[in-house]
């Protein structure tokens, strides 16, 4: 099993045991929606200028994506985003933020006031709990774990653009194939990254991003040192 499913399962896991621990929405209504939609610009403004700027690693020329997925196969990016799953029937919007450094992985899932943190590093995978100070930690095959982001990190291949909905609302999207199968789509506003959906083995996830650069907040990968251990 590659280390992208092993990271999908993961996300799965810990938005399914903060899911289960309830919490409606925040109730933050339309204004913060459309700050977040003027945040997402002005990032991904940021980003296609960086990361536009010389080779182009995944070959795709003046695609929209291909800055990003420069940015993916680079190995090194920050995002923060936001998607909807259903848990026991019902619908719950979670936030999460990514961190991929070479080797290393950390995800943050946020749901209903709850918060579990998943980081990979030195062949280790934590499940973090700082709300009852736990560290689950289960081993990683380094000789068959091979991909390290949250997101395909190698091997797109373009297949078409349309237009579509990403959570109900219609976008411009382009489309790729990766290694390994699966697709998935990079919707944008003009220019701008707004969204992904990642489908693979009739599993289709939908991301609203609100932020992606190159640039990785400090502390994304610690581990507390005082918290309760427990290993898989």
């Amino acid at each position: 099993m590659k280390k992208k499913l092993l990271i999908f399962i993961a996300l799965l896991l810990s938005v399914s045991l903060i899911a289960g621990c309830g919490g409606g929405s925040s109730g933050s209504g339309s204004s913060d929606t459309a700050q977040n939609s003027d945040q997402t610009s002005q990032n991904s403004d940021q980003t296609s200028q960086g990361a536009g700027q010389g080779t182009d690693v995944s070959g795709l020329g003046d695609k929209l994506a291909a800055a990003y997925i420069d940015m993916f196969e680079g190995g090194k990016y920050y995002m923060k985003a936001k998607m909807e799953t259903e848990y026991s029937g019902q619908t719950q919007e979670v936030a999460q933020e990514v961190a991929v450094d070479g080797d290393n992985f950390a995800s943050i899932s946020s749901v209903g006031g709850q918060t579990i943190k998943m980081i990979i590093k030195d062949n280790k995978m934590h499940m973090v709990s700082d709300a009852s100070k736990t560290d689950t930690v289960m081993p990683v095959n380094p000789s068959t774990e091979t991909s390290d982001g949250a997101l395909p990190d190698a091997g797109y291949t373009y297949t078409g653009s349309g237009t579509a909905e990403l959570l109900g609302v219609s976008h411009q999207y382009e489309e790729y194939s990766v290694a390994g199968g699966g697709t998935v789509r990079f919707y944008f506003d003009g220019s701008n990254l707004v969204g992904f959906e990642s489908a693979s083995d009739g599993v289709s996830v939908q991301m609203e991003i609100l932020e992606i650069s190159g640039n990785i907040p400090a502390g994304m990968f610690d581990i507390p040192a005082d918290y309760t251990v427990t290993q898989m």
